[in-house]
């Protein structure tokens, strides 16, 4: 069975709550953790097909490194990127962006990821090939929920 490691943070379980990923789709709640990661102790899942990676707000070394080793030891593995903001706005300010959080593994693998959010249209034209040409229905898309 197919899986996909994921780095979403908080993001994951909000996405849970609607369903969205099933048990294919995963991150391991031991990853968040301040100790060392080492590859002694890694097992690399042979079913992981793709890493997501998105905004996560406590990124740390566990989790780029998990990636990053689904990443380099699979060549058929998919990188992909919710999106690739560099920033964005926050209380008081502007924080970096889920564009930020897959910029390590983008560096360390030296290739880039295939964004399927904005600034790319590749969800949209997704989510409008199911639903907009093979319904008849119309679409509008936001960049944030209020």
């Amino acid at each position: 069975m197919k899986r996909v490691f994921l780095i979403l943070g908080a993001l994951y379980a909000y996405f849970q709550s609607f369903r969205i990923f099933t048990h294919r789709a995963f991150q391991d709640p031991a990853d968040s953790t301040l100790e060392p990661f080492s590859l002694e102790k890694f097992e690399l899942d042979p079913d992981v097909q793709a890493v997501v990676c998105g905004l996560d707000l406590a990124i740390n070394y566990t989790k780029l490194s998990k990636a990053f080793q689904y990443l380099s030891r699979n060549p058929g593995c998919a990188f992909i990127a919710t999106n690739e903001d560099s920033t964005f706005p926050a209380a008081h300010g502007l924080l970096p962006g889920a564009g930020a959080i897959s910029a390590p593994l983008r560096y360390a693998l030296g290739r880039d990821p295939l964004a399927i959010g904005k600034p790319s249209s590749t969800m949209l034209d997704c989510i409008k090939a199911k639903w907009v040409h093979s319904h008849g229905l119309r679409c509008l898309s936001s960049n944030a929920v209020a």
